[in-house]
């Protein structure tokens, strides 16, 4: 079912991507992001995204390899643009997570590669409490202060947040 749904959405995708100067860019969204389970270079949306100039987004976890991430990157962004790649962390408030995220920017940095860093604290915090998925305030706001004073240490911007409200406690 995953991989059918997944080549239909492909297909959605296709036909709303219009060329505009020689140039494909997907229209459907305003910001395009591959996820985890997407994220490989034998998946139909990275090949899908190499040809279309939008800028793209890569959720990222602690169980992302980095140097897969590397791979994908370099295919999506051949020229190195700047602002054309964001990488969407989504690590959680752990000591694990901080030193993954040390170690991914370092190796954007010795690999000269060109991103943007979000941080989207609302997924790697996730609790289940009964049938309800939660979050405590204070592990995202950590996850999002964390995230700030790292980049920060390689004379990076968080260049973005992305968070979630429920109108239920």
């Amino acid at each position: 079912f995953y991989v059918e749904v997944l080549f239909h959405i492909i297909d959605y995708e296709s036909s709303l991507t219009a060329n505009i100067n020689n140039k494909y860019y997907c229209l459907s969204t305003e910001l395009l992001w591959i996820g985890e389970r997407t994220n490989s270079l034998n998946e139909a949306h990275v090949e899908f995204f190499r040809g279309i100039e939008n800028p793209i987004g890569i959720k990222v976890s602690t169980r992302t390899n980095i140097e897969n991430l590397i791979r994908t990157a370099k295919i999506l962004n051949p020229k190195n643009e700047k602002a054309k790649l964001l990488i969407m962390t989504r690590l959680g408030n752990t000591d694990k997570a901080k030193m993954y995220l040390t170690e991914l920017i370092e190796s954007f940095i010795n690999k000269q590669i060109n991103c943007l860093f979000i941080c989207d604290p609302m997924h790697g915090n996730i609790e289940i409490k009964g049938n309800f998925k939660t979050r405590k305030c204070t592990n995202i706001l950590e996850e999002i202060n964390f995230t700030s004073d790292i980049l920060h240490k390689f004379n990076l911007p968080l260049s973005g947040i992305h968070l979630e409200s429920s109108p239920l406690d």
